[in-house]
């Protein structure tokens, strides 16, 4: 499937929507870029030229918002592709804009599914970073997240576009064939993070039947990974660290 050469794109800033921003330019949009957040498109967002949207979900929390935001901006959305639960309420204002199927376990799924040009390995790779306890990791699926990681911590310590020039870069590197040289380097420095967060999930210590506990002393860590680490020797984890202002726990 083709789309308008100078289409934007919109898309959600996560591995599932990054895949997705990539496939779409495959497939013919040429225009602007712009990852986000579902809910926050109707707060900060509107469309000013014809638009393409992939993996953004209805707003669970407010999904009236959601479908006020797509009926103000319809004019200029081209096509609305998603896979995540309760988008059907979108259907009512765009019609046959959506595509819509909640049992995909990606948008690139999806995507390929409808007629868009999608490598299978991009789709292996979605499917891994959308659903993580059904599809084992993939190489890309690795890449992408490790990079999208340590970008996380860099704008949790200040640097406010880190996690966009991260994402922009896989992109680039999707869709022109070649290894970003960011999104290499940000992927390799993802290594010692893994090791110290192994090694974090070795020093847990059970206070109380259920409860285990562990002190970071400021180590960086994959927070996520380590919850699921901790998650298989107790229900209630408590991880105690340091203020990067006073340095007290």
């Amino acid at each position: 499937m083709k789309i308008p050469l100078n289409a934007n794109i919109l898309c959600h800033g996560d591995g599932d929507g990054v895949i997705s921003a990539a496939t779409l330019r495959k497939n013919g949009a040429t225009g602007s870029i712009t990852l986000t957040q579902p809910f926050l498109i109707h707060k900060s967002l509107g469309l000013q030229s014809p638009t393409v949207i992939a993996d953004i979900a209805v707003d669970n929390r407010n999904p009236d918002a959601t479908v006020q935001w797509a009926r103000q901006n319809i004019s200029q959305i081209l096509l609305w592709i998603d896979h995540h639960e309760g988008g059907e309420p979108l259907r009512q204002v765009l019609g046959d804009r959506l595509i819509y199927d909640s049992s995909a376990p990606s948008c690139p799924d999806l995507l390929v599914r409808s007629g868009f040009e999608t490598p299978i390995e991009w789709v292996d790779a979605a499917n891994a970073c959308d659903r993580p306890t059904d599809y084992a990791p993939t190489p890309l699926s690795i890449r992408l997240n490790s990079a999208f990681k340590v970008a996380l911590l860099d704008l949790q310590e200040g640097d406010k576009t880190a996690v966009d020039r991260v994402q922009k870069a896989q992109i680039d590197e999707l869709t022109t064939g070649q290894i970003h040289p960011l999104v290499d380097e940000k992927a390799l420095q993802y290594e010692p993070l893994l090791r110290a967060t192994e090694e974090a999930s070795q020093r847990l210590i059970e206070v109380a039947p259920g409860i285990v506990f562990v002190h970071l002393s400021g180590t960086k860590v994959d927070v996520t990974a380590l919850f699921n680490l901790a998650y298989k020797k107790a229900p209630v984890v408590v991880f105690q660290t340091l203020s990067g202002d006073t340095r007290q726990p």
